[in-house]
């Protein structure tokens, strides 16, 4: 078996592929169109607030593409603040992963981050229930955007940062598109090739605690995009996937893991279709 595919749950190995490719921060901007001007957020624009959680990859050309992600997000001005939540008791490296990067903006990140440790940690990752009940205590006025170490927003998140609030009981769950499309069989997911993953969780504290406490799932594991839908549909939230307006890359062309993520079903295939959300417009 290739050593690729030995995390990857057995029915879904086929999709993947190792690419040859090492994408730069310059590499990164042009497969995305960055360009030096930005929306602006006017006086009564609103935050925007990534939460993920940071670890020390030990495979070097992995550590260049999380470094290199977190570059993009860092120099996104509709990115008011990172937090990282991590586990108490084990330091968080950071600081000195970056530094692999001889032009990465420390500056602005010290600006742009919170890193919190936390004690209620049950697993090796953060769970979708423990970000949701941190940015229920710390974030208010704000979007909250839970995303994975290896996406980062382009310039479209500068459209919801400088747009009106929209309803508190809208969510925003968004399918990516590919830094590398040699590395899946799937293509970008906002497209017809549409298959259900969502890979940015953009809501508004605070969630009702019903929906937290329904989802106990670390984040990045297999299939939970159903169960997050249903969950919020069956509380009265409406949720949409815009990701023809608001952009969100995924970059692992090195298909490095080191463990296999809980994968199963959480909603009935008759239910499926029912839940996953297609791509839309904001």
């Amino acid at each position: 078996m290739d050593s690729n595919l030995r995390f990857i749950p057995d029915e879904l190995s086929w999709m993947v592929k190792k690419s040859d490719m090492c994408y730069s921060v310059s590499d990164l901007k042009n497969r995305t169109n960055w360009n030096n001007i930005e929306i602006e957020k006017e006086n009564d624009g609103q935050s925007v607030h990534l939460i993920s959680q940071w670890y020390q990859e030990s495979n070097i050309r992995r550590r260049h593409e999380l470094i290199a992600v977190l570059h993009m997000n860092v120099i996104n001005n509709a990115v008011s603040k990172i937090h990282l939540l991590q586990p108490s008791g084990k330091p968080c490296t950071v600081a000195r992963d970056v530094q692999v990067d001889p032009h990465f903006p420390v500056a602005m990140l010290k600006s742009k981050l919170v890193i919190r440790f936390l004690d209620n940690f049950s697993t090796e990752r953060l769970t979708i229930q423990q970000a949701i009940e941190y940015a229920n205590s710390n974030i208010e006025n704000a979007y909250v955007a839970l995303i994975n170490l290896d996406t980062f927003f382009d310039q479209s998140l500068s459209i919801l940062a400088s747009a009106p609030m929209t309803s508190h009981k809208t969510v925003f769950y968004i399918s990516r598109y590919e830094i590398d499309p040699k590395s899946t069989k799937l293509g970008t997911q906002c497209s017809r090739k549409y298959m259900g993953s969502h890979d940015a969780l953009i809501f508004q504290p605070p969630v009702s605690s019903r929906i937290a406490h329904a989802l106990p799932f670390e984040m990045g594991t297999w299939h939970i995009e159903t169960k997050v839908i249903y969950e919020f549909g069956q509380r009265g939230y409406r949720v949409r996937n815009v990701c023809k307006t608001l952009r969100i890359w995924h970059l692992h062309s090195s298909q490095v893991r080191h463990r296999l993520m809980p994968d199963k079903r959480y909603v009935s295939r008759h239910q499926y279709h029912m839940v996953i959300r297609p791509p839309e417009t904001l």
